[in-house]
């Protein structure tokens, strides 16, 4: 796997760490971005196991951190400048040679799902959320889903029933609403970080490898749609 970690300017001095992991051993013009959540780093596990496993089938995978990843005491940013670093990182990777014609696909875990629902360019093909969140535990009012009824474009949410930032019934009834965009992939007795919370008859390899494989279903339905509406 060709992995690299460059540093993006995103104003002043500060800087983020993107991690640019090309497919291996073909180059491929399919192209995720897969931004981190608010506690945990693009290095934790699920976003590891995804990177390694989709390069290999041809994908190209993008990481990256939010300057407040790793720090002991966070301040809150808003939505516009947090739009604007992943609006930055987006711009950053289609302005390169190598993945310019790509089709692109963003999303990521948590904060960044909901993020990424800003990000609006022709190029991007879908949205993948990996534990969308609908509240957060210190605001007692539910976070906005009307930027993805703007979307129009295809949506796949991975959510953890057992998830205390997602109420499972409405999430069946946002995606029901959001029709015919929108489809849901359920993981029983797993949390926001689609972790399972107990024993089963399932290891959380074979959860993490079920979710790579399911993702790239879905990459790969929406673009063979692409190919077949040109």
């Amino acid at each position: 796997m060709n992995n690299n970690i460059e540093l993006l300017k995103i104003s002043g001095r500060k800087t983020i760490r993107v991690s640019i992991n090309e497919a291996q051993p073909k180059k491929s013009n399919v192209t995720l971005i897969i931004g981190s959540g608010y506690y945990k780093s693009m290095n934790e596990r699920l976003l590891n196991f995804l990177s390694d496993h989709l390069v290999k089938e041809n994908v190209n995978v993008i990481k990256f951190d939010y300057p407040f990843v790793n720090k002991k005491f966070k301040m809150f940013w808003g939505i516009n400048h947090l739009k604007s670093i992943y609006k930055k990182v987006f711009e950053f990777i289609q302005d390169k040679k190598e993945f310019s014609n790509d089709y692109f696909f963003v999303g990521g875990k948590s904060l960044s799902s909901i993020v990424s629902t800003k990000i609006v360019s022709d190029k991007i093909k879908g949205y993948l959320f990996l534990g969308f969140p609908q509240k957060v535990t210190f605001l007692k009012i539910p976070l906005s889903n009307r930027s993805l009824f703007t979307l129009k474009k295809p949506m796949f949410f991975i959510q953890g029933t057992n998830d205390k930032y997602m109420n499972n019934k409405k999430m069946e009834l946002l995606v029901g609403a959001l029709n015919p965009y929108a489809r849901l992939m359920l993981i029983p007795e797993a949390d926001h970080s689609l972790k399972l919370l107990s024993d089963t008859k399932r290891s959380q390899k074979d959860v993490d490898r079920e979710i790579a494989d399911i993702i790239l279903w879905f990459l790969s339905d929406v673009i063979n749609k692409n190919i077949n509406k040109n």
